[in-house]
C-alpha cells in the first residue's frame, strides 16, 4: 500500500504522458481533468498550484 510519500509531480514519474493523451484522442474524450496535488510542498505550498497549471499544460500540449 502506497504512501503520501509515493506521489511526485506530474511530469516526473513514470506515466506515459504522450501515450495517455493518444489515448484520449483516439476515444474522443475532450471533456475535463483535474490532478490530484498532494502533498503541498513542505516551505512553499502556494507554489504547488502553480507547478501543477504548468505541468498540466504540458502534458495538454501532447495531444
Amino acid at each position: 500500500m502506497g504512501t503520501l510519500d509515493g506521489f511526485c509531480d506530474l511530469l516526473e514519474g513514470d506515466v506515459n504522458w504522450p501515450e495517455v493523451m493518444k489515448a484520449f484522442g483516439e476515444v474522443g474524450y475532450d471533456g475535463w481533468a483535474t490532478a490530484e496535488m498532494m502533498p503541498p510542498y513542505q516551505h512553499a505550498p502556494h507554489a504547488l498550484l502553480s507547478q501543477t497549471s504548468r505541468a498540466m499544460d504540458v502534458i495538454f500540449e501532447m495531444a
